[in-house]
């Protein structure tokens, strides 16, 4: 009651009013209408043909508040996708031609945010409002949004590409998700483009997703195929070549997170090298073919990278496979934080109480101590990464 109130005092005070509804009780009739017979001729029935016309604006508004909100969340998500901070409220005008065609633009503004307010201008403007109710009219809607204490999915679709040669995408980060046990970033490398030679700062696990050349041990370029992983430890030096034909995509972790504004900006943090340095090591490279799978009742793992006696590791990596309509009841990790790249699928994600859809263009992060499940709607494939490794174990003992 409280939303319908607001919207009529928005569309009364605009100050524009349908013409009177058209009373004729049938063609060439000039007999009483129905109405009539209630309220009379003249200014009763005026008025009366007119609430009935603000009854009928307000319902198709209430409607479309009530059609909209998921797509105005939808909107917030596309804006938050670089901070998860975004908060205020945007008030829109949608006026509507003497033909009910809408256009639509902000009046208030305390998000600030112009991706913002650049969807919902499109959202209202290309809603299917009904012409011959909303014609010559005018409402104001508002639209508040609240932060939440964090992030824990984000579609790739919504996250901004920088970088020239090698496109990148920050999917999670310290400013995006809260969390700043790991970042995940994905590079998008041109045909025959390389990533600049550089000395990691930090670890990192590289996942590809297509085939490419990265430096091994001594530095020599290498081939691997899709699922193939290389693991830089700080200090190591790496170099990604894509193939002449084709471009490679790669997923980043890098341990531990951050505000990777670097990386918005185009450029993954680490020291840039003119040359191979002498004396340098580059990254161990695994291969999935050499990798175990542990198949379960409802999926499998295959451990991509996980710690060995004497070779700790900052993060492990596996490829997770869930059956559709298998269930991975509620658990948590009480010191490991979990990344997800979702490569197919879709399904729903309980994360601290919270029901989440996830499909198959997102990312999913959920930090350590936070009770979390899953069910999946149809088969789902997925990198996982647990940082610092140790919840990958159990895959072993899985049945």
């Amino acid at each position: 009651m409280r939303r319908a109130a607001l919207l009529a005092a928005a569309l009364a005070a605009c100050g524009h009013h349908a013409p009177p509804v058209a009373t004729g009780s049938g063609s060439g009739s000039s007999g009483p209408s129905p109405r009539d017979e209630l309220v009379g001729d003249g200014k009763a029935g005026e008025a009366a043909d007119e609430a009935i016309a603000e009854e009928k604006r307000l319902a198709v508004i209430e409607g479309a508040m009530n059609a909209l909100a998921p797509v105005a969340s939808q909107c917030w998500a596309a804006a938050a996708a670089d901070d998860y901070h975004l908060a205020g409220t945007v008030e829109m005008l949608i006026a509507f031609d003497d033909q009910g065609r809408a256009s639509a633009k902000a009046t208030k503004d305390t998000a600030n945010d112009p991706v913002l307010t650049d969807c919902l201008t499109r959202v209202l403007t290309a809603y299917a409002w009904p012409r011959d109710r909303m014609a010559g009219q005018a409402v104001q809607l508002p639209f508040a949004f609240t932060a939440p204490h964090g992030q824990n999915t984000i579609d790739r679709r919504l996250v901004p590409k920088a970088g020239q040669g090698a496109q990148l995408q920050v999917l999670l980060d310290q400013t995006n998700s809260g969390d700043a046990a790991a970042s995940m970033i994905e590079a998008a490398i041109d045909p025959g483009k390389a990533l600049e030679l550089a000395t990691a700062t930090r670890d990192e696990v590289w996942v590809f997703l297509d085939p490419a050349q990265v430096s091994g041990a001594t530095g020599a370029l290498t081939k691997v195929g899709a699922l193939d992983l290389a693991y830089v430890a700080k200090g190591r030096t790496r170099r990604v070549v894509a193939p002449d034909a084709a471009g490679a995509r790669v997923v980043i972790l890098a341990v531990p997170g951050g505000g990777e504004d670097a990386a918005r900006g185009g450029s993954l943090p680490a020291t840039a090298q003119v040359a191979w340095p002498k004396g340098a090591k580059g990254p161990e490279i695994k291969l999935r073919a050499k990798a175990t799978r542990y198949p379960r009742t409802g999926g499998a793992t295959t451990i991509l990278l996980e710690s060995a006696a004497g070779k700790p590791v900052a993060a492990s990596a596996g490829y997770l496979e869930i059956a559709a309509g298998a269930a991975v009841p509620e658990h948590q990790h009480e010191h490991e934080a979990e990344l997800l790249y979702v490569l197919s699928g879709s399904g729903t994600m309980i994360v601290d109480g919270v029901t989440l859809p996830v499909g198959p263009t997102m990312v999913v992060q959920i930090p350590a101590g936070v009770p979390h499940s899953f069910t999946a709607a149809e088969a789902v494939t997925a990198l996982q990464f647990y940082t610092p490794p140790g919840p990958e174990q159990r895959f072993k003992k899985a049945k």
